[in-house]
C-alpha cells in the first residue's frame, strides 16, 4: 500500500511538472482518483469486516464527491455508488438515500436526462425507496428509468428486462399481484429471446416462482423453480450461491404444502453449499439458518430450532453489525420461538428490541416496523393485555395503510388479527365485521382457494361456532376444508386442522360419531407428518379427550389426557401454558367422576403455572380459579367456592369488560352457588344479569340462553314460583329444539322438567327427580 502511493505521488509529481495547470487542481484531481478505488472496494452487501475497514476513509470519501469535475465521465458515479454500498450494506437506507440522490442529480448535470447512468441512478434511488417502503416514491422513479432505458436501447434488450423485473418486484411488494405477473412474463420473455440460457432467465423464473407461491398457486410454482435450478445449473457451478438460493425458496414451497421431509432436506442442502461457497460467517448463511430453524419450530422441535436462531442471529451481528435489519429479522426469530414455548418474558424483550432497531432503521413508516407491532400485539393478546394489544394491532393497521392503501394482503391480515383480539373480548359484532372486510379483501387480491381466504372462512366459521350458529359455522369449515385439501392435498396440517374445527361443530350439536371419525383422522394425520411427538399431536389427543368427556367414556378420556400431558412436560418449557391448559383437562375428568382429591392438586399446579408464565391477572387464571370452585362447590364447600366465584368473576370483569360470555358465565355460576345454597334473593338478580347479557351477546337464540332460562326456571320452580316457570320452560324447549333438534338429549331433558314442573311435584322424590334431570342437563352444555 504505501509503494503504490510512492507511485502515484510520483507520477502526480510529473504531471505537475508538465501540466499548466495549478499544483491544487491536480492534487484534488490525484485525491479524487484515489477515492474511485476505495468506492470500487465497497461490494453491495460488505461485510462489518470490510465496512470497519472503510469506516476511516468514508470521510474522504464523502469530500471526494465535492471534487466530481476532476473525475471523467465514466466515473463520475462511482464515489456515490460507494458510499450508498457502505450505508446500504448495514441497513442504514436513510442515510444511503441523499447520496444516491446526490448521484443522480449530477449524473442528469454532467451527462444529460437521457444518460443510461440517469436510468440507473433512478432505478438504484427506487430500490433504496422500496427497501424503505416508500413505494410512491419508488414507483415512478421505476416507470422512469424503465422508459429512458427503452428511449436509449429499443424495446427489447436485457437492460430492458431487468426493469421489467424490478418494476415487477415493486408492485409484489404492494400486493397488486395481478400487475406483477404481466411484467414477469414479459421479462421471462425478453430474456429468452435476446440471450437462451442466460441466468436472467432463471432469476426471472424464481421471481414468478415466488409470486405464485404468495398467491397459493404451489403447483404452477414448482415447474418454474425447477426449471431455473436446470439452467442455473448448466451456467453455474453445482455449489454456487444462486443455486443455493432456489433450494432454499423451493424448500418453502414445500414446508408451506406442509411436505417437511422435502423441506428438510433442501434447506440442509442450501446451507451446505453456502457454507462451502461463502464460509461459515456469511450473512446469507443467516438466512438459511433462519429458514431451518422456522421449519424445526413449527414441527415442534425446539430444541433443535434454538441454536439455529442463535447461530443465525450471531452470524448477522457479528458480519453485519449490531444494528442492522437483518439483526432485527433474527431477534424477530428467536422471540417468536421463545413466545410459542410460552416464554412471554424473553419473548417481549426480544420483539421490543426488534422493533425499536426497525424503527431507527427504517423509520416509523415500513413493513417490517408493522410486523413487530403485530408480533407484540398477538404476544400481549396471549397474556391477556387487550389494551396494548388493540394499540398494537392497530398500530400495525394504520402503517399498513398507510404504505399499501386499503386494500393490500397485510392490511387484510391486520385486520383479521384485530378482529381475533375483538372476539376473545367478546365483541363479536365487531369481530364479524372486520372478518367479513378482511374476506372480501383476501378474495378480491388472492386466489378464491388461496391459504388466506380459508383462513379468513375458519374464523368466521369459528365466530359463528361462539355464537352457537352451528349450521353456518360447518358450512364455512366444509367450504375450508375443500380449500385445504385442493391446495395441499388430503394430507397437510392445514387439513388436520380443517378436520378438527369440523369435529367441534358435531361435538357441540352432539354429533359423536361424526365428530369422533374426524378427530380420528386429525390424529393420525398429524403423527404421520409430524411424527409421533408434538405440541399439535399433543392438541389432537385433548379435543379427542374432550369428546370422550362429553359422552362419559372418562377412562379412554383419561388415558388420553394423561398421554397428552406428558408429551406437553417432554416438549415445552416447565412452565408453558399448554401444560397448565393439560393439567387443568385431567383434573375435570378427575373431578366429575368425583375424584375430588386427585382433581384438586391438578388445579392447584395449574393455577400456580399460569401465575407464573402470565402474571396475577390473565383469562385463563379466572378460569382456573372459576375451576376451583366448581370444584368446592360440587362437594358443598360453599365458602370456599364462593371466594373462587367471586374472585374469578371480579377478574373477568377487570380484564374482558361488559357484555363478555366469560362475565356472563362467572354471574351464572355465582347464582348457581346461591341457588344450591338457597339464598334464592341473592341469585335472582345474577341470573337475570346473566341472561340479559346473553342476549346482548349472542342475540335470543343460543345455547347459553338455553341455559339462563332453564337455571331460572328452575329457581322460579324451587321457590314455588311455577306460573313464572312454566314460560320459561317452554321457551327454553323451543329454543332447543331449534338449536339442537327435538331428539337431543338436552331437548330431552328440558322436555322432562317441564312435564314434571306441570305436574308441580311435591314429594321429596319427585323434587329429587327433578334435580337430577337438571344436573344432566347442565353436564350436557358443560364446557370441557
Amino acid at each position: 500500500m504505501e509503494f503504490q502511493e510512492q507511485v502515484v505521488r510520483s507520477s502526480e509529481n510529473q504531471d505537475i511538472q508538465k501540466s499548466p495547470q495549478r499544483p491544487s487542481d491536480y492534487l484534488k484531481q490525484a485525491f479524487a482518483k484515489r477515492m474511485l478505488s476505495l468506492a470500487e472496494s465497497i461490494p453491495e452487501s460488505p461485510t462489518l469486516a470490510l465496512v470497519e475497514a472503510a469506516r476511516p476513509d468514508i470521510p474522504h470519501l464523502e469530500a471526494a464527491t465535492e471534487w466530481i469535475q476532476w473525475l471523467p465521465d465514466k466515473d463520475i458515479t462511482l464515489p456515490y455508488k460507494g458510499l450508498r454500498h457502505f450505508y446500504e450494506g448495514q441497513g442504514l437506507y436513510e442515510q444511503a438515500l441523499p447520496w444516491q440522490q446526490q448521484c443522480l442529480d449530477n449524473a442528469r448535470a454532467r451527462l444529460g436526462e437521457k444518460h443510461l447512468d440517469v436510468a440507473d441512478g433512478l432505478n438504484d434511488l427506487a430500490v433504496l425507496h422500496r427497501k424503505l417502503g416508500n413505494y410512491s416514491e419508488a414507483e415512478p422513479l421505476t416507470l422512469e428509468a424503465l422508459e429512458l432505458r427503452k428511449e436509449s436501447l429499443g424495446n427489447e434488450h436485457l437492460d430492458i428486462a431487468k426493469s421489467l423485473n424490478n418494476l415487477a418486484g415493486l408492485y409484489e411488494d404492494q400486493g397488486h399481484y395481478s400487475k406483477a405477473e404481466p411484467l414477469y412474463q414479459e421479462s421471462l420473455v425478453m430474456f429468452q429471446l435476446l440471450r437462451d440460457g442466460h441466468p436472467g432467465i432463471a432469476t426471472t423464473l424464481q421471481n414468478l416462482a415466488l409470486l405464485y407461491s404468495k398467491q397459493g398457486r404451489y403447483g404452477e410454482a414448482e415447474p418454474l423453480y425447477r426449471e431455473a435450478i436446470e439452467i442455473y445449473q448448466g451456467v453455474l457451478d453445482d455449489d454456487h450461491p444462486n443455486i443455493a438460493k432456489i433450494f432454499n425458496n423451493l424448500a418453502t414451497l414445500y414446508d408451506e404444502q406442509g411436505r417437511y421431509d422435502k423441506a428438510e432436506s433442501l434447506y440442509q442442502k442450501a446451507l451446505t453449499i453456502e457454507k462451502q461457497w461463502l464460509g461459515e460467517e456469511h450473512p446469507d448463511i443467516a438466512n438459511s439458518l433462519n429458514d431451518l430453524a422456522a421449519l424445526y419450530s413449527k414441527q415442534g422441535r425446539y430444541d433443535e430450532a434454538e441454536p439455529l436462531y442463535q447461530e443465525a442471529l450471531t452470524t448477522a451481528q457479528q458480519r453485519l453489525g449490531g444494528a442492522h435489519p437483518s439483526v432485527a429479522i433474527g431477534l424477530n426469530n428467536l422471540a417468536s420461538l421463545y413466545h410459542s414455548q410460552g416464554q412471554y418474558s424473553e419473548a417481549e424483550l426480544h420483539y421490543q428490541k426488534a422493533l425499536v432497531m426497525s424503527r431507527q432503521l427504517l423509520g416509523e413508516k415500513h413493513p417490517d416496523v408493522a410486523i413487530s407491532f403485530n408480533n407484540l400485539a398477538t404476544l400481549y393478546e396471549d397474556q391477556g393485555r387487550y389494551d396494548k394489544a388493540k394499540t398494537y394491532y392497530q398500530e400495525a393497521l394504520a402503517i399498513s395503510q398507510y404504505l399499501f392503501g386499503n386494500e393490500h394482503p397485510d392490511v387484510a391480515t391486520s385486520l383479521n388479527n384485530l378482529a381475533g383480539l375483538y372476539s376473545s373480548q367478546g365483541h363479536y359484532s365487531e369481530a364479524k365485521h372486520l372478518y367479513q372486510e378482511a374476506l372480501k379483501m383476501r378474495k378480491q387480491l388472492l386466489d378464491e382457494k388461496h391459504p388466506d381466504v380459508a383462513s379468513s372462512l375458519n374464523n368466521l366459521a369459528l365466530l359463528y361456532s361462539k355464537e352457537g350458529r352451528y349450521s353456518e359455522a360447518e358450512s364455512l369449515y366444509q367450504e375450508v376444508l375443500a380449500i385445504d385439501k385442493q391446495r395441499f392435498g388430503s394430507e397437510h396440517p392445514a387439513v388436520a386442522i380443517s378436520l378438527d374445527n369440523l369435529a367441534e361443530v358435531y361435538q357441540n350439536q352432539e354429533r359423536y360419531n361424526e365428530a369422533e371419525s374426524l378427530y380420528q383422522q386429525a390424529l393420525a394425520m398429524r403423527q404421520q407428518l409430524l411424527g409421533n411427538e408434538h405440541p399439535d399431536i399433543a392438541s389432537s389427543l385433548n379435543n379427542l379427550a374432550g369428546l370422550y368427556q362429553s359422552q362419559e367414556r372418562y377412562s379412554e378420556a383419561e388415558s388420553l389426557l394423561r398421554e397428552a400431558l406428558a408429551m406437553h412436560q417432554q416438549l415445552l418449557s416447565d412452565t408453558h401454558p399448554d401444560i397448565a391448559s393439560s393439567l387443568n383437562n385431567l383434573a375435570f375428568v378427575y373431578k366429575i367422576q368425583g375424584r375430588y382429591s386427585e382433581a384438586e392438586p391438578l388445579y392447584q399446579e395449574a393455577l400456580t403455572m399460569f401465575k407464573q408464565v402470565l402474571g396475577e391477572k390473565h383469562p385463563d387464571i379466572a378460569t382456573s380459579l372459576n375451576n376451583l370452585a366448581f370444584l368446592h362447590h360440587d362437594q358443598e364447600h360453599y365458602s370456599q367456592a364462593e371466594s373462587f366465584y367471586r374472585e374469578a368473576l371480579l377478574m373477568r370483569q377487570q380484564l374482558l369488560g361488559e357484555p363478555h360470555l366469560d362475565v356472563a358465565d362467572s354471574l351464572n355460576n355465582l347464582a348457581s352457588l346461591y341457588h344450591d345454597q338457597g339464598r334464592y334473593s341473592e341469585s335472582e338478580p345474577l341470573y337475570q344479569e346473566a341472561l340479559t347479557m346473553r342476549k346482548q351477546l349472542f342475540g335470543n337464540s343460543h345455547p347459553d340462553i338455553v341455559t339462563s332460562l332453564n337455571n331460572l326456571a328452575m329457581l322460579y320452580h324451587d321457590q314455588g314460583r311455577y306460573s313464572e316457570a312454566e314460560p320459561l320452560l317452554r321457551e327454553t324447549l323451543t329454543l332447543t329444539k331449534r338449536l339442537l333438534g327435538p331428539k337431543h338429549p338436552s331437548t330431552k331433558t328440558v322436555r322432562e322438567n317441564l312435564q314434571i314442573l306441570q305436574g308441580q311435584p311435591s314429594t321429596p322424590k319427585e323434587s329429587s327427580k327433578l334435580s337430577q334431570l337438571v344436573k344432566r342437563f347442565w353436564h350436557a352444555l358443560e364446557g370441557f
